[in-house]
């Protein structure tokens, strides 16, 4: 259905991400494209305000973590810290039928990964976290991508259970406990991990790309400019 770290490249958009494409494709000593991942859930698909407006519609009465209160746990742990029966509530409603593909996307969220996903100095791929205890889920959020995102997507898709098991220069994932409209980013640089928020509605998600690039192109440089080292072999 999909191939892992395959390459799709496209024109890029003039302008629209990094500096712009001259500049990357420069004699600076890039040879690949910026590597970026994307979590599905919480971060593209809603999956949060969608559980929480489900499961609010059937347990009217009982408590519930807002989204603002969620962490970066299963969703069944932090409802069972709550109450222990509660975990059945959360089950039920992960394990009916459709219902990751009924999840709404993120405002902006689509039209950025359209927009990364057509330049060509990137190389973006969407993570998908495996549900335990629901092996429909997996297929329907294939389907949610699909439908929202291409058959592109699906063939830059990467399953894993942990995102951090993946490296790449930029990840853009949900925040632990997120504030409005904006998520956790976490950047893995030369100099260390950064971390900062952002959102897919204005221009923040870009300009972390363009950190990211300006980065690697000056440590590109920095390498090209390091004189080589000159080795003598004696012959006798």
């Amino acid at each position: 259905m999909f191939s892992r770290f395959s390459h799709i490249l496209n024109r890029s958009t003039a302008g629209e991400l990094l500096y712009n494409t001259k500049h990357l494709s420069g004699n600076v000593g890039l040879k690949h494209p910026l590597k970026v991942l994307v979590s599905l859930d919480g971060c593209v698909a809603d999956s949060e305000d969608y559980f929480l407006w489900e499961y609010r519609r059937r347990y009217s009465l009982e408590p519930y973590v807002r989204v603002e209160e969620r962490q970066k746990i299963p969703l069944a742990h932090q409802y069972g810290r709550l109450r222990p029966d509660l975990v059945q509530h959360v089950e039920s409603i992960l394990k009916t039928p459709g219902f990751y593909v009924k999840m709404a996307p993120i405002t902006g969220a689509i039209q950025a990964l359209t927009e990364m996903q057509n330049n060509e100095q990137l190389d973006v791929y969407i993570m998908v976290c495996p549900i335990q205890n629901s092996p429909k889920a997996l297929h329907e959020k294939f389907q949610w991508i699909k439908t929202h995102l291409g058959q592109v997507f699906l063939e830059h898709l990467i399953v894993v259970k942990d995102n951090y098991m993946i490296q790449a220069d930029v990840h853009f994932s949900r925040k632990e406990s997120n504030e409005g409209n904006k998520f956790s980013l976490e950047a893995t640089r030369i100099s260390g991990n950064l971390k900062t928020d952002f959102a897919w509605t204005d221009d923040t998600w870009r300009n972390i790309l363009r950190m990211k690039d300006k980065e690697i192109i000056k440590n590109a440089r920095v390498e090209q400019n390091k004189t080589p080292s000159l080795v003598l072999t004696a012959v006798d």
